[in-house]
């Protein structure tokens, strides 16, 4: 690995870490809601078939 993919890597490596960790501290204090994964997986469904009908 290249230094420049090494940079990249860690880069968005950090920035993964930053979008989760504000995630989770959203949730602790209550300006978010915990999905469970079966009820995300319905809702994404149900979200693409409103989506293909209307194309």
């Amino acid at each position: 690995m290249t230094a420049k993919d090494q940079t990249l890597k860690d880069t968005d490596t950090k920035h993964l870490a930053n979008k989760i960790n504000t995630a989770f501290d959203k949730f602790k204090n209550g300006k978010s809601v915990f999905i469970a994964h079966d009820l995300a997986k319905l809702r994404l469904e149900k979200y693409k078939a409103n989506i293909r009908r209307k194309y």
